[in-house]
């Protein structure tokens, strides 16, 4: 063999070796992919099973659960809660909506993560108008027209 047929040998073997590289990478980026959706999904739920927690340990924070639910006329104290709940499931959703939106979470995740707050908007008077306040004052424009039409489409 001549220095060139080696020259080209070796050529050839470390395009293969780049081939077999840019693969590897490709995969590994898939994986990376796949935990930070994983993650992003995991770290959501967890916060909303954290306020089921609270709910099941705390017994006041059930029974202001059931007074949102029942549309119950709040105290001062309540109202200040129920404001501090519409925007902890807002913020929730718009994390949600933002991770959606930067392909961290499919379609089907992100609204199964936003039913909490669709719940509480469509059975509360309180966090439905605060929700309102939200729209009208400030947040992420192309969240909450998603939302709004999220809330239209299935109702």
């Amino acid at each position: 063999m001549n220095l060139d047929n080696i020259n080209k040998w070796l050529s050839f073997a470390a395009n293969i070796g780049v081939i077999i590289g840019i693969f590897f990478l490709a995969l590994e980026l898939n994986q990376n992919t796949v935990i930070s959706e994983v993650d992003s999904i995991l770290s959501i739920r967890q916060s909303q099973q954290n306020i089921q927690l609270i709910s099941l340990e705390n017994p006041e924070f059930a029974a202001f659960n059931v007074k949102l639910l029942n549309n119950d006329e709040l105290n001062p104290v309540e109202a200040r809660q129920a404001i501090d709940f519409a925007l902890y499931l807002r913020n929730q959703s718009q994390m949600a909506y933002i991770q959606y939106e930067n392909g961290l979470i499919s379609e089907a995740d992100l609204l199964e993560l936003l039913a909490p707050f669709r719940f509480w908007i469509t059975r509360n008077e309180q966090i439905a108008s605060i929700w309102e306040g939200i729209n009208s004052n400030s947040g992420n424009t192309e969240f909450i027209k998603y939302f709004n039409e999220y809330l239209l489409v299935n109702d």
